[in-house]
């Protein structure tokens, strides 16, 4: 299948401008107090067949200045089907040409407001729904909180009410200009490398996130004028905080959920545990994953401008979504409910607002050579296949580096899988809740 082609900074087919002005209805809920997070904003647009054209793929040059893959979660990603994926790796390997070069991005112009335009994704042969592409959206942004200038919406093409032919992709003006951009990613990555490695002295993981949430709480706090501004006001002023982003956190010091959790997602992740950020409608908190569990972390509703709290640290989803918060903020609903239900935290700190709690302890480690993994050839082609999986545990493979949940491109294995030439080795590890992952086993293709 031909992968998703993308042309960098490109205008719009039916615009000869740099600037394109256009229009867009506004749902997001952002009156909800102490939550902060700002709804998906989507632009769809109808075009006719002469317009429906082939975008050449762009040859990306640049060489990351540091390690970003490890900062972003890979927990979803591993759960999409195979084109969504496509997609993915084209929409990452677009933002992080910005991330790691000085080259300019464009603008566009949304109901008045100016937002960064990054490029365009040609996707007509995926046959991809405009449902799909929400969802794919929401889930990249709060995947990668690297990409600190890119936003939760997009502008997309469709043929007549057919599937989505192209996806725009769309992030902070303010962040257009490539030596500005550069310079603030710098900064991004000197904070995230001297937390780390400073938590990375505190012991287990444990401590090292609970350092990791303290360094947080104390660099940040909550800004209030989100829950102030409404509408158009809210979207421009959003344009000056970036509050939907981890930038608002670690460099400005000012943020609301969005930014908090996309910060703390990201300094956990590099510091080596696994995290994911959860959103619904109306806010956004963390899941972070140790010895085989895991918990909910709101580090935003932990953190207060007299004292800080471990109230929401470590939580089961029962706690977290019904006895300390009793007003709904934290019930899952959306895209994230879909690929992580809330019944995958069931252990509980017992944290309060003075006392961070304990975690429970691992039941042992996974076993995967009980699945006795082999690749199997038939005439010149290669399969992956299990002759003996075990029952309620997950098996991740991937090609040509290390299998994760979370910290790298995998998939999950269900069935004989076929393997593409690339690569010269699958890595495969085994999964199971409450246990520690298993050892890497590499079969040579």
């Amino acid at each position: 299948m031909m992968s998703a082609m993308v042309m960098l900074g490109s205008s719009p087919a039916y615009a000869a401008q740099d600037t394109v002005n256009v229009s867009v209805s506004d749902d997001a809920n952002n009156e909800l107090p102490h939550t902060g997070r700002i709804g998906q904003r989507v632009v769809e647009n109808r075009i006719s067949a002469d317009d429906i054209d082939s975008v050449s793929a762009t040859d990306y040059k640049y060489k990351e200045f540091y390690d970003w893959g490890k900062c972003a979660s890979w927990y979803y990603y591993n759960k999409l089907p195979k084109k969504l994926q496509s997609v993915w790796n084209d929409m990452y390997e677009l933002c992080n040409y910005y991330l790691n070069t000085k080259k300019n991005y464009k603008t566009m112009n949304v109901d008045g407001i100016k937002y960064g335009y990054l490029g365009k994704l040609n996707v007509s042969d995926y046959n991809i729904t405009s449902s799909q592409v929400a969802d794919l959206v929401t889930l990249f942004v709060i995947s990668n909180p690297q990409f600190y200038f890119i936003e939760d919406m997009y502008y997309y093409d469709t043929y007549y009410g057919s599937d989505v032919v192209n996806i725009y992709v769309l992030g902070y003006s303010k962040f257009r200009k490539g030596s500005t951009r550069y310079k603030k990613a710098k900064k991004i990555a000197k904070i995230v490398k001297n937390w780390t490695d400073a938590a990375k002295k505190k012991g287990g993981k444990l401590e090292q996130e609970l350092f990791l949430h303290d360094k947080l709480c104390d660099r940040t706090t909550y800004d209030y004028n989100v829950e102030y501004f409404s509408g158009g006001y809210l979207f421009e002023y959003e344009q000056e905080a970036f509050t939907q982003s981890a930038y608002s956190a670690l460099i400005k010091g000012s943020s609301v959920c969005s930014g908090y959790s996309m910060a703390y997602e990201m300094l956990l992740n590099a510091c080596g545990i696994d995290a994911v950020q959860i959103v619904n409608t109306e806010h956004a908190w963390n899941r972070v994953r140790i010895d085989g569990y895991w918990y909910n972390v709101d580090t935003t509703w932990d953190d207060s401008e007299d004292y800080g709290s471990y109230l929401y640290f470590n939580r089961s989803s029962k706690m977290i979504a019904g006895s300390i918060d009793q007003n709904g903020y934290h019930k899952q609903n959306g895209v994230c409910k879909k690929y992580m239900k809330p019944s995958t935290c069931t252990k509980d700190s017992g944290a309060d607002e003075y006392y961070y709690g304990t975690i429970a302890s691992s039941k042992g480690t996974a076993e995967v050579k009980d699945a006795k993994f082999k690749i199997k050839k038939s005439g010149d082609k290669k399969y992956l296949v299990a002759t003996s999986k075990k029952s309620g545990t997950t098996y991740y493979y991937a090609i040509g580096h290390k299998a994760s949940v979370n910290k790298s491109r995998s998939r999950i294995y269900k069935k004989k899988v076929e393997l593409p030439d690339k690569g010269s080795y699958v890595s495969v590890i085994a999964v199971r809740k409450g246990y520690k992952d298993s050892e890497q086993i590499k079969l040579k293709k």
